[in-house]
């Protein structure tokens, strides 16, 4: 496979708070400031609003005019949802590199997709075979809070993932799996199982910039740590969409599991390689190790 060199970044956004758009702006300005000249940079915008008025004010920003693509939703779409809008309208027309992710209220440095473009560049050089297999890059990137905490933050948006892998995450998913407001912890731990398998993969962190000054953004950064504790709730769901979970338990799991099972999720996700296979082995062992705990009925 050779490289192209073009790059997307992909930005997923439902407007519902004042002064979102203008940070909106600002990360677009961030790409658009990109040092990067080896290829194209395309900004792929997939867009909800709250109300008829952001919508008013987006046009009159004319933030469209500085994407490549901008897909204006009619309704409130999460995060998944545009993702999968973005991906659906690129992956048999345009050719990438790489698919990176901002979040509507972040930033890059300047030198951020050079740097993931080197770190491809010499993995092509050394050895064209482990370049493709190499799908996913990832920047531990880290944020601080105005307590001065840090977070390291092991969201989907601080990945580079390759078109072929990405699209073949939404081909596992039915539409209803991406319509819940903890979808996007299954790209993050699909996104986690592919960079385990490429130990090289990893980029220097600094380059992608949290906005901590917005406490919308603050709230996000620390319920991701909360998501984890709860996502398995999510997993069960997507799991009792299943035939094989629907003839095995009849339908009937209870809303609430603990953290130990999300546990045992996350450790057994990392050890299949897709995550139909995680799905069903994941069944068998919840099944074994749960039954006389009452969680499932």
């Amino acid at each position: 496979m050779e490289r192209t060199k073009d790059y997307a970044v992909f930005i997923a956004s439902h407007i519902r708070y004042e002064g979102q758009l203008e940070l909106l702006q600002k990360a677009i300005k961030s790409i658009k400031n990109q040092d990067y000249k080896e290829g194209s940079i395309d900004i792929w915008l997939s867009i909800s609003f709250h109300n008829c008025d952001f919508k008013d004010e987006f046009d009159a920003l004319n933030i469209a005019d500085d994407c490549f693509k901008c897909f204006i939703q009619e309704h409130r779409m999460y995060q998944l949802e545009h993702l999968k809008v973005l991906n659906d309208n690129s992956y048999n027309d345009y050719k990438y590199e790489l698919i990176l992710f901002l979040d509507d209220d972040d930033e890059y440095t300047t030198n951020r997709i050079t740097k993931f473009n080197e770190i491809l560049k010499d993995i092509y050089e050394f050895d064209k075979d482990i370049y493709n297999q190499t799908l996913v890059l990832w920047e531990d990137a880290k944020a601080l809070t105005e307590n001065n905490e840090v977070i390291s933050c092991y969201i989907y948006w601080t990945f580079g993932v390759k078109q072929v892998a990405f699209n073949a995450f939404f081909n596992m998913f039915k539409q209803r799996h991406l319509q819940h407001h903890q979808a996007d912890m299954l790209l993050k731990m699909y996104l986690e199982r592919l960079l385990f398998l490429n130990d090289e993969a990893v980029v220097e962190n600094g380059l992608y910039m949290y906005n901590t000054d917005n406490s919308h953004s603050i709230s996000a950064l620390k319920s991701a740590v909360e998501k984890k504790s709860n996502s398995g709730v999510y997993l069960m769901t997507c799991m009792n969409d299943s035939k094989y979970m629907k003839k095995k338990f009849g339908n009937k799991f209870k809303s609430k599991i603990d953290n130990d099972l999300w546990r045992v999720c996350y450790e057994v996700f990392h050890k299949f390689k897709t995550p139909v296979e995680f799905f069903d082995n994941l069944s068998v062992i919840i099944n074994k190790k749960y039954k006389n705990k009452n969680i499932i009925n």
